[in-house]
């Protein structure tokens, strides 16, 4: 969900903020690979949002509530 009003995206799964990980999230997010294959069911759709989520990060003043890991400020 993208608000451009107020400047907020909430991404879900589509992005995520590696750096922003807890400790406990970091380490349980090293089975990921062995759990899952992918968490892109629409893999041409996913990297297209991606890439969009990707310009409106090169903007300022956003706020990106990502599927996991700590709220990112631009």
């Amino acid at each position: 969900m993208v608000d451009k009003i107020h400047k907020l995206v909430f991404s879900g799964d589509i992005y995520v903020n590696l750096h922003g990980y807890t400790p406990e999230q970091a380490e349980y997010n090293q089975y990921a690979p062995i759990l899952m294959t992918s968490v892109d069911t629409n893999e041409p759709l996913a990297k297209m949002e991606r890439n969009s989520l990707i310009k409106i990060a090169s903007e300022k003043d956003w706020r990106i509530f990502s599927g996991h890991g700590m709220m990112i400020e631009i």
